[in-house]
């Protein structure tokens, strides 16, 4: 149990970080106030059940991220955070070719949405990071919590996955 005292003295004090963090994911000031606001609410709900965790900061930091990351979710309708596949496609680039070579073009970026929106987290947002809101890897590692290395072995394979996908 984390009494009233307990949780000014321990979480309090990393607003302003958990804040800039949700910031940093939701690229974006309002979204981040309320998330950030959101994330000590529940931590508040849940503090006469909780047992105080041994490094408050990082308990509430990996809160904050998958807050985020759930928002993220929720705000996307589909992989990329366009409305509608129509609008992803829309944005991709078309070959200047004759009609059946772009009906091709455009079953193969329909294929690439779908496996794109079946992606289980984090490889769901790190694709989605590092092929449509162009970050970096020091970005999407500082963001998802992983290392340098693992996003780019992880990209690494997410991309032959993606490539084996439009060329069957």
């Amino acid at each position: 149990m984390i009494g009233e005292k307990q949780f000014v003295q321990n979480f309090i004090p990393y607003r302003t970080v958990v804040q800039l963090l949700c910031k940093q994911i939701l690229q974006d000031d309002e979204a981040a106030n309320d998330a950030t606001q959101d994330v000590f609410l529940q931590l508040w709900l849940k503090h006469e059940t909780l047992d105080m965790p041994a490094n408050p900061k990082a308990y509430l930091m990996r809160m904050a991220r998958n807050h985020c990351i759930d928002e993220l979710r929720k705000a996307e309708t589909s992989a990329v955070g366009y409305r509608t596949d129509e609008e992803v496609l829309a944005q991709l680039p078309t070959p200047e070719v004759n009609r059946e070579e772009r009906m091709v073009h455009r079953e193969k970026a329909q294929r690439l949405m779908q496996w794109v929106r079946q992606l289980r987290e984090p490889k769901h947002s790190l694709f989605v990071m590092a092929h449509f809101r162009h970050c970096s890897n020091d970005e999407i590692a500082e963001t998802l919590g992983l290392s340098g290395g693992n996003v780019r072995v992880m990209l690494s394979r997410l991309r032959a996955e993606a490539k084996k996908l439009l060329n069957d």
